[in-house]
């Protein structure tokens, strides 16, 4: 799913490397009793690249908007995530 040159940037954190982005997430999901994500809107003008809207509930409340855009390498994997606030 991730690549080994995985990279996450967004308005707190920008971390290079599969194993530091995963710390990174796995730190995310573990602050907290649920996080759930709706997705709202969904863009792609290539193969490689995808952007989402999406709301993040953190405990049941409406914590993020948040627009992430997705780029994948060659194999399906993906190598780079924009995350930035609406």
């Amino acid at each position: 799913m991730f690549s080994e040159s995985l990279s996450l940037k967004d308005w707190s954190v920008d971390v290079k490397g599969k194993k530091e982005v995963l710390k990174v997430l796995k730190g995310v999901f573990n602050s907290t009793n649920t996080i759930r994500i709706k997705p709202i809107t969904f863009f792609s003008n290539s193969d490689c690249s995808y952007a989402i809207t999406i709301h993040i509930y953190i405990n049941e409340t409406l914590e993020l908007k948040v627009v992430d855009v997705i780029n994948f390498d060659s194999n399906a994997k993906i190598v780079k995530i924009y995350a930035f606030k609406e």
